[in-house]
């Protein structure tokens, strides 16, 4: 994106597997997430992990809880807003929350 990295991962037969990395525009990491190749499930692979997330400047922000697939996924804009949770039971997306800004 613009010449930048926007994330990093790697895929397993067509879908992310193991840990994939989102990055602001200033090189610092957005999120983490861990996935699990399964493209008959999800063009993305099944996650796994939410890892960690941060703001813009580098503060730490609450990744969610997803573990061993179950959980939530946070998702936050650049100034370290919440305005995405996503809700998964063994890997698989079941619900979405979108918040105002």
């Amino acid at each position: 994106k613009n010449g930048k990295l926007f994330y990093q991962g790697y895929y397993k037969k067509g879908a992310r597997h193991d840990v994939t990395r989102w990055y602001y525009d200033n090189g610092q990491i957005m999120k983490s997430i861990e996935y699990k190749a399964n493209k008959k499930i999800s063009e993305f692979g099944l996650r796994i992990k939410s890892i960690e997330a941060f703001t813009y400047d580098g503060k730490p922000l609450d990744p969610g809880n997803l573990e061993k697939g179950n959980g939530t996924i946070n998702t936050y804009n650049d100034k370290g807003v919440l305005i995405k949770r996503q809700y998964f039971k063994k890997g698989k997306e079941i619900k979405v929350e979108n918040f105002k800004e």
